[in-house]
């Protein structure tokens, strides 16, 4: 086919599509079937999935796994929901529908950086919750500009674990 014109996209009733004026005739093509126009040439913008991702679990290294099932049991109100070896050498701890992995690592040294994220419905009061359990916050609850309440504490292997509010009402948008 030989292209005349434009791609507009419109956002109509929430629903994005995209108008392609081919010889003068408008062809809607919804967003998720998009195709892109590349030299006269249709090309999808991805590549095809072939399975669905079910799942994304992070996994923290810890030096003594029973005091981190307790840790996020107590702090997190998460469920000690699966363990594996005798010893235990890895736990999944559950809540809402998602989970953390603790794995045994008696070498562990925690990294620098956030070991995982973690997006709550009230970041102030999980703050305060573990202030006075007497949690370590390595960085101070604070409002950033994009709209979110956010603080970083630390397990008892010094993971550190960034926590976010969304302020306002798009709680689920971030």
């Amino acid at each position: 086919a030989v292209f005349v014109g434009r791609i507009v996209e419109e956002v109509h009733s929430r629903v994005a599509r995209i108008d392609i004026i081919v010889l003068q005739q408008v062809v809607r093509v919804p967003v998720d079937q998009q195709e892109c126009v590349a030299l006269g040439t249709l090309v999808d913008p991805s590549p095809r999935q072939t399975n669905t991702l079910r799942r994304i679990a992070p996994t923290l290294a810890v030096t003594d796994i029973e005091r981190s099932i307790a840790f996020y049991r107590d702090r997190l109100d998460m469920v000690d929901a699966f363990r594996n070896g005798h010893p235990t050498r890895f736990a999944i701890m559950k809540r809402d529908g998602q989970q953390l992995h603790l794995e045994l690592a008696p070498e562990h040294r925690p990294p620098s950086t956030n070991a995982c994220h973690l997006l709550v419905d009230d970041a102030q009061k999980l703050h305060d919750r573990l202030v006075a359990d007497r949690t370590p916050i390595v960085s101070a609850i604070r409002d950033t500009d994009d709209g979110r309440r956010t603080f970083i504490f630390t397990d008892p292997d010094g993971n550190r674990i960034d926590v976010a509010s969304v302020l306002g009402p798009r709680a689920d948008a971030r």
